[in-house]
Formats: structure tokens, C-alpha cells, sequence
């Protein structure tokens, strides 16, 4: 399949019926960020105003609940990974169609951590992961313009990265932390009448 014979192991060059069309030229986008957007607005539709998309939340969410109200959710969750397979291909297939030209190896190299991330930050609401998802592309892909024009070592990007994963990450701990105080003082609040109400008698 590598035939190629590059030191980047990759595929021929795709022939010219195969590629996508660029739209903006000199830049490298192309016809791919609209059917992009196109699926977007089609997940968005389906999650929201759907019910498979009701049954996908709702599995998601708390999958005993969904089997107790009667949502079968092996189904549903075999369903939406494949779902979310197809959608991942296709954004496959427009990256190689449109900027590559062929299919190099390890072209989408931690997508999938990329995509997590993304998610979390808008803590997972799909609505806002386009603007989410943009600005940690643009955190990235900036971090090699500004390597080779100021001399700051791209390493710094990934370091800025992990301390936004950090932030995040202790936003739920202090969410944890108070849950576990408040449990904590009705506790001792209901101890404390407990004595009190030993002591009067």
C-alpha cells in the first residue's frame, strides 16, 4: 500500500477526479468545510430534536436510568459509535482528498485526545464545540508559525495546553470537594441536634 517510496510512508498520488476543489485560494481550504458544517448542523438536529438523539443523551448520561426507562442502550451505544466512525471516515476522507492528495501515515496523529479536549472545555455541549474545537486548532497550529518567527519552542503550546487541561480537570475536583463538605456539615449539623436533643432530655 506504501508505494510511494518516500521516507514518509504514504499512498500515490490521488488522481484529479478524487480530490476535493479548493474554494479560497492561496489558502489550502476547500470545499470540505462546508460538508463539515453541513454534518454539524445534521448531529446538532439529530441530538436535539430527535429521539434517537433523546436516546443517545440519555444513554450517555446515566445508562442505567436509560435501561430502566426502557431504552436499550447496547443498541444504542453500537449504533452511535458507528455513527461517530462514519463521521470520523468522512473527516478522513476530506483531509486526504483536500489537502494531502494521497494518504499519509499517522496524518491525524492525536485527533482523537485533540477532540476530547475540545469537548471538555465546553463541557460537552455540542452547540459551542465548533468555537472550542477552533480555538484549540488555532492554539496549535499557530504554535509552529511562532516557533519559527520569535524562537519560542513549540513545547511551550503543549505546556499552555496541559495547564488548560489542569484548570478544567480542578474545576470538577472543587465541584467534588463541596459536595463532599456539604454532605460533611448536615452530618454534623444533624449530630449536633441529635446531642442537643439528648442533653434537654
Amino acid at each position: 500500500v506504501w508505494s510511494a517510496k518516500t521516507a514518509i510512508p504514504q499512498t500515490p498520488k490521488l488522481c484529479d477526479q478524487c480530490l476535493i476543489p479548493k474554494n479560497l485560494l492561496p489558502s489550502r481550504a476547500n470545499v470540505g468545510l462546508f460538508i463539515a458544517i453541513g454534518v454539524f448542523a445534521a448531529a446538532a438536529f439529530i441530538i436535539y430534536r430527535t429521539s434517537a438523539g433523546y436516546r443517545m443523551k440519555t444513554v450517555g448520561q446515566n445508562s442505567g436510568f436509560a435501561e430502566y426507562i426502557g431504552i436499550h442502550h447496547i443498541r444504542t451505544i453500537l449504533v452511535t459509535a458507528c455513527i461517530s466512525g462514519a463521521i470520523a471516515g468522512l473527516a478522513g476522507a476530506l483531509e486526504v482528498g483536500g489537502l494531502y492528495g494521497r494518504f499519509v501515515d499517522e496524518f491525524a496523529a492525536g485527533a482523537s485526545f485533540n477532540g476530547l479536549l475540545a469537548s471538555r472545555l465546553v463541557g460537552n455541549n455540542l452547540l459551542l464545540l465548533p468555537l472550542s474545537s477552533f480555538a484549540l486548532s488555532t492554539l496549535q497550529a499557530g504554535a509552529f508559525g511562532v516557533e519559527r518567527t520569535m524562537g519560542i519552542p513549540r513545547a511551550f503550546i503543549d505546556c499552555f495546553v496541559a495547564i488548560i487541561i489542569m484548570a478544567v480537570t480542578m474545576e470538577d475536583l472543587w465541584a467534588v470537594c463541596g459536595r463532599g463538605a456539604a454532605r460533611l456539615k448536615r452530618r454534623f449539623s444533624r449530630s449536633g441536634k441529635t446531642t442537643g436533643e439528648v442533653a434537654q432530655r
